[in-house]
């Protein structure tokens, strides 16, 4: 239902098929459950996974994701073939500190937002496979997020803990394209997701 890639079969008989076309097919399987972790197992993540980086992996070569967006329930969603990841186009309206941005996500699942009850927010690996070479954006400022989501809101709550200090969470930034750990009485948005396959 939600695949948005050129057929690869199809491809290959008309002799179009590339190794674009065979680098978009491969599908890139993320970490889902929340773990506790430190600034270094988010570098190991961006080296392994070959997520792009301004600082640790600036010369990344990975073809960037063919997003879809869709709307469901007049709810505006964002489909990620490659991750097999649906996420919310737009992030919370406020910044909230980490209990009420798990509380905000409850009440998504609660009112099944988009037909959805399983909403939850990103783990560092998945919130990491939105990085992308910086774009210029309606603030012409420098982001690091593909323009099908919103420039409005930049930094978001991951679900992932910093092991040295179990009071703080792992933010990404897409205005700066960075991570940082922050305590949980911090106030950040929250873009939610979840896996559709």
């Amino acid at each position: 239902m939600f695949n948005i890639f050129k057929n690869a079969e199809q491809a290959n008989k008309t002799g179009e098929l590339t190794g674009r076309y065979l680098q978009q097919e491969q599908l890139i399987k993320l970490r889902n459950v929340p773990a506790e972790i430190d600034s270094a197992t988010i570098t190991e993540i961006i080296t392994d996974k070959n997520f792009y980086h301004k600082k640790f992996n600036p010369d990344c070569k990975r073809t960037l994701h063919t997003y879809k967006e869709m709307k469901l329930h007049k709810c505006k969603v964002v489909v990620d073939n490659q991750t097999k990841l649906m996420w919310q186009k737009e992030t919370s309206k406020m910044w909230m500190n980490y209990p009420n941005a798990e509380k905000w996500i409850g009440d998504l699942n609660e009112k099944h937002w988009a037909g959805f009850t399983d909403w939850r927010m990103p783990t560092v690996e998945e919130a990491l496979s939105l990085l992308q070479p910086g774009i210029y954006g309606n603030r012409t400022i420098i982001n690091f997020i593909n323009p099908v989501f919103d420039f409005v809101t930049w930094t978001i709550w991951t679900s992932d803990l910093n092991q040295n200090d179990a009071s703080q969470a792992f933010i990404i930034d897409y205005g700066e394209g960075s991570w940082s750990a922050h305590n949980f009485t911090s106030t950040f948005f929250v873009r939610a997701v979840r896996n559709f396959e």
